[in-house]
């Protein structure tokens, strides 16, 4: 599939759902009012994934689906790019663990470095 739907509310960790429809190369369409995302003050998700109010979802999910997957669909081969470019953020390891054992050695390296560099609490 091009696309992965990413409830949020209905799993402990929203931000899994979404690294696996990353992990799987699916543009996930994140459905859900501002959801605390993964690195969410690193990565811009708008560049690959695609959102869904939670008013416009309740109203006519169907209708709210097939218009996000229509309004992406001519940007779908830039988000891809996007999408590989987050992959290496959102490889997520062992989420019982905490934070600091749910990205790769390589992400955990690059957050370090930026959150330094933003001077994130």
């Amino acid at each position: 599939s091009r696309f992965c739907a990413c409830p949020t509310g209905d799993v402990p960790s929203p931000g899994r759902r979404l690294a696996d429809a990353v992990a799987a190369g699916c543009v996930p369409i994140v459905i859900g009012d501002k959801p605390t995302l993964p690195f969410d003050r690193l990565l811009d998700y708008t560049k690959f994934a695609g959102f869904i109010p939670r008013a416009a979802f309740l109203r006519d999910p169907t209708l709210a689906v097939e218009a996000a997957i229509h309004s992406l669909e001519p940007r779908l081969p830039e988000m891809r790019r996007a999408l590989a470019d987050a992959r290496g953020w959102l490889g997520y390891g062992d989420a019982d663990r905490g934070p600091a054992y749910n990205s790769t050695a390589g992400a955990a390296a690059q957050l370090l470095l930026h959150a330094a560099a933003l001077r994130l609490p």
